[in-house]
């Protein structure tokens, strides 16, 4: 049986040592038959229309949370101003949302029942029980997006989907510190 393809909006910030945690993010995505779609570049001018336009237009939304600025006062950090406005308009629009936070970055109010979650370091990032726990979370907001028309037109379930994933995820991401 086919797995059945959809949609996601990929919200990350654009920095280069974020690189291999998206590639990995991506890798998982396509084990599991969903294509993934993002801004296409960074801007102090948020690309909320096209961003809103994006997400609309997709199934899911995986945000990944990356430190940004520090709270002096807490000790804590921030995540970038546009992934936090985009799981704003997922949220809005309804849309199954996957969180993947770096240690550190305060999310509150953001994902209290409101999405998967699961916290990550650069240290653990590509440790297979964090690569499960990606796999799990990513394939739970997706099977929430399915109507039941995909549900009866042939999903294979998360068994056949995760071995599919272990496949074609290459060694370098499970060798790569992210």
């Amino acid at each position: 049986m086919n797995s059945t393809q959809i949609k996601a909006f990929l919200s990350h910030q654009f920095k280069d040592e974020y690189v291999t945690l998206i590639e990995l993010i991506l890798s998982i995505c396509t084990g599991l038959d969903i294509t993934c779609e993002n801004v296409k570049h960074s801007s102090s001018d948020l690309p909320i229309d096209e961003a809103k336009r994006l997400i609309e237009n997709s199934n899911l939304v995986i945000g990944i949370c990356t430190k940004d600025k520090k709270y002096e006062a807490t000790g804590k950090f921030s995540f970038s101003n546009a992934v936090q406005q985009e799981l704003t308009i997922a949220y809005d629009l309804g849309k199954p949302i996957a969180m993947f936070v770096e240690d550190g970055v305060d999310t509150s109010g953001f994902y209290s029942n409101m999405c998967t979650y699961d916290s990550f370091t650069w240290d653990n990032c590509i440790e297979i029980s964090i690569v499960e726990k990606f796999i799990k979370g990513i394939h739970r907001e997706k099977v929430k997006s399915l109507t039941d028309k995909d549900m009866t037109g042939g999903s294979r379930g998360f068994r056949g989907q995760y071995t599919n994933l272990l496949n074609i995820l290459s060694p370098k991401h499970l060798l790569v510190k992210c």
